[in-house]
């Protein structure tokens, strides 16, 4: 028998009145581990994977261009700008601008844990995306986007057409 399920106030108190039920408590400060199938986090008609193929057909050279990480050479990798891209189109169509809000969705929401693989994407990274290829990214907002059932709208943003 595990201490939770011995423990309940009376018995805290040093009182052992044996009438009392014995319970089971919910422990938070438990750590464990979860397995997870990314590829089921969304449905297969989900709106994010739309989003994901539409990337996918897109020409990120102007996006790919700047960066300075290469193969075979020191430094970090960069996020693929498709990820980047999908994370921002999908955001919006969600009604979500805000960096940080992305990123703190990265963390629990399934349609973000799947676009990102689970990885989790600075606030500062997404910002700087955005600011860095605003031009190119507003151009792939305002393209004629219609995945199911989402429009491009005129200020950048995605909304239900």
């Amino acid at each position: 028998m595990s201490q939770s399920d011995q423990s309940s106030p009376a018995l805290e108190n040093g009182v052992g009145d044996l009438s009392l039920p014995r319970l089971r408590h919910v422990d938070r400060a438990q750590m464990c581990w979860h397995v997870v199938d990314v590829e089921r986090l969304v449905e297969d008609d989900h709106s994010a994977r739309a989003i994901w193929e539409l990337t996918g057909r897109l020409n990120l050279a102007s996006f790919l261009a700047p960066i300075g990480s290469v193969q075979g050479q020191a430094g970090r990798p960069a996020f693929d700008p498709r990820l980047l891209i999908s994370l921002w189109l999908y955001s919006y169509s969600r009604g979500i601008s805000s960096a940080r809000e992305i990123s703190r969705r990265c963390e629990y929401e399934p349609a973000f844990q799947w676009l990102t693989g689970l990885n989790v994407i600075n606030h500062h990274t997404l910002s700087d995306f955005r600011i860095e290829h605003r031009k190119a990214l507003d151009t792939v907002t305002h393209s004629s986007l219609d995945v199911e059932g989402h429009r491009s709208v005129p200020g950048g943003s995605v909304s239900k057409g």
